[in-house]
């Protein structure tokens, strides 16, 4: 098993004091991990578990990966690693689901003298009765306890949640090193791998998801439609209806790159997230006003909140796209 320096370097610090609060017994009970979507905060959640409950830790405290419980934890059956998260289809962590998680973390680890490892992702999904009932648990924390809570919103949580949880936050690191990783450890090209960490604001698990999921030719295949229909080469209603088959994909794509049209028309130098998109979208931002662009973004905007409530996408994408194309014609 590769070390965590090596295997996702850029959570390394996160790491030593992680190890060092264990080596000195004072790891506490609760962590809240807490920062935006691809940065690892649940592969380093796995991370510890793997320590917590490996019978032949390595030097650095890491887990060996070839122990009965290191195996066990790989196929998902180790009893004392406890896993919370909505159920399948359903938006929110239940109460009652958190009440028989409660139970079974109360149980006795395995091992004698033993953790029992909770991780519970995302924290934000409990519903406010679902968090009061994890409450008690947190303030009277039990020996051999560590729970974890993930989230993306630490906002989103009650202030007691908060409170009784050590937190750690994940910000994005320096995006040379994280380039280098994505080139040596999974042969992306340099160009694209910064091409990945501009469209993702430089979080390293959400790059290597981008182009895993082929993605960047969809985002390829968007843009040419999009700039078609801004180009008079392409037909609105048939981008449109094509568009409206894949979900929200498009919607996404089409308000980045409106984003950055907003920012190169107020400054031309301005840090925009595509990169690669710079030459022209420059060109296309000097002859568009940014008040009509902001408008026609919130309106994208709004669109996209509507996607999921049943309404009729393809009449709504029909509507932006004539708009968008009236607009670059009166550039």
């Amino acid at each position: 098993m590769k070390r965590i320096s090596e295997a996702l370097p850029w959570l390394e610090p996160h790491w030593r004091r992680l190890a060092q609060a264990r080596a000195r017994d004072r790891l506490p009970h609760a962590l809240l991990f807490e920062g935006p979507p691809g940065m690892g905060k649940r592969a380093l959640a796995h991370h510890l578990a793997r320590a917590l409950l490996c019978r032949r830790p390595s030097a650095n405290g890491e887990g060996c990966g070839t122990c009965p419980d290191c195996r066990r934890l790989y196929g998902e059956t180790h009893p004392d690693f406890l896993e919370l998260a909505p159920e399948a289809d359903r938006p929110a962590i239940r109460v009652d689901q958190v009440r028989d998680f409660c139970t079974r973390l109360g149980l006795s680890p395995s091992a004698a003298g033993g953790y029992r490892v909770a991780l519970i992702h995302p924290a934000e999904a409990m519903n406010r009765s679902a968090a009061n009932s994890l409450l008690k648990t947190l303030e009277e924390p039990m020996p051999g306890r560590v729970i974890v809570l993930v989230t993306e919103q630490p906002g989103a949580l009650l202030p007691t949640i908060r409170s009784r949880c050590q937190r750690l936050r994940f910000l994005p690191p320096e995006r040379a090193p994280v380039a280098a990783w994505l080139v040596r450890e999974q042969g992306i090209p340099r160009e694209v791998a910064e091409t990945l960490l501009a469209l993702t604001d430089g979080a390293p698990l959400a790059a290597l998801a981008l182009a895993e999921e082929a993605r960047l030719a969809e985002r390829e295949a968007v843009f040419t439609q999009w700039l078609g229909v801004a180009q008079g080469t392409a037909n609105p209603f048939t981008v449109a209806a094509a568009w409206a088959e894949q979900g929200t994909g498009p919607l996404r794509w089409v308000l980045s790159w409106l984003e950055d049209l907003v920012r190169l028309a107020m400054a031309p130098q301005a840090r925009i997230k595509n990169v690669d998109r710079r030459p022209i979208l420059g060109e296309m931002a000097r002859t568009l006003a940014p008040g009509a662009l902001l408008e026609l973004h919130g309106r994208w905007l709004e669109v996209l909140r509507l996607a999921g409530t049943g309404v009729n996408l393809q009449l709504l994408l029909e509507a932006l796209l004539m708009d968008w194309a009236a607009l670059r014609g009166k550039a």
